[in-house]
């Protein structure tokens, strides 16, 4: 049987040397302050709309075709005690479109969707993506993150680190939305102190051509093993 690690690592090879031939596409065009911050954000209209079922987080659940996580039965245990998982959001497809030309701009080229996943993270939780950390991914797979919640001291939100040993905490009404080098910048969720921060995490590449129509990958997929294969291609669940 093939190993979580090893897939990983071989996607990981995939998507940096594709990424790489790319890149010729946004060399030179790419916002200045974005490359020299490593995040900027903005704010969507219509993204409160939550559905009431909960989902939990399973190290079987990702699409074929798709890089699973390498969770431990701990950290799965202690994220699923944190948060609960959301079905994709109603609002999605509308808001990816919105979202269309202000990211282009950013990133001086189009882009393409790879994942979206939506979770609610309850009072209390720490540890994992509370913590301070990279995500590990090729330095061009991006992420948005977009709350659906406040992002004050009651509902959390994110922090990023600004270096010179000091942090940023973004402030802002329900909306939200954070474009930023998940894999360079130091970052940390912040847990809500009363009710639920309602969290809505695309993962992205800067692409030839614009794709993006959302899809999900199970609780536990973050993007396609193979950088020509399809988000449709990873549909069928593992688990």
């Amino acid at each position: 049987m093939i190993s979580i690690a090893y897939i990983n690592k071989v996607a990981f090879a995939a998507w940096s040397s594709w990424l790489e031939e790319l890149s010729p596409l946004w060399k030179g065009k790419r916002n200045a302050d974005f490359d020299r911050t490593m995040n900027v954000y903005g704010f969507l209209p219509d993204v409160g709309d939550v559905s009431n079922d909960r989902l939990i987080l399973r190290r079987d659940d990702y699409a074929f075709g798709a890089v699973p996580a390498a969770y431990r039965d701990g950290d799965i245990a202690s994220l699923n005690a944190n948060s609960s998982w959301l079905p994709m959001p109603s609002w999605c497809g509308a808001a990816l479109n919105g979202l269309k030309d202000p990211v282009a701009e950013i990133l001086g080229c189009p882009w393409r969707v790879l994942n979206v996943r939506s979770w609610v993270t309850r009072p209390g939780a720490s540890g994992g993506p509370f913590a301070w950390h990279t995500d590990g991914l090729p330095k061009e797979m991006l992420k948005i993150m977009i709350y659906s919640t406040p992002c004050d001291k009651e509902h959390g939100g994110l922090a990023v680190d600004i270096g010179g040993g000091e942090t940023q905490r973004l402030q802002g009404q329900a909306g939200l939305w954070v474009l930023f080098y998940n894999s360079k910048l130091k970052h940390c969720g912040i847990p809500p102190t009363l009710g639920e921060r309602v969290a809505t995490e695309i993962t992205l590449v800067p692409w030839d051509h614009f794709i993006l129509e959302p899809i999900s990958l199970g609780t536990n997929g973050q993007y396609p093993i193979y950088p020509l294969m399809r988000g449709d291609e990873c549909l069928t669940t593992v688990g």
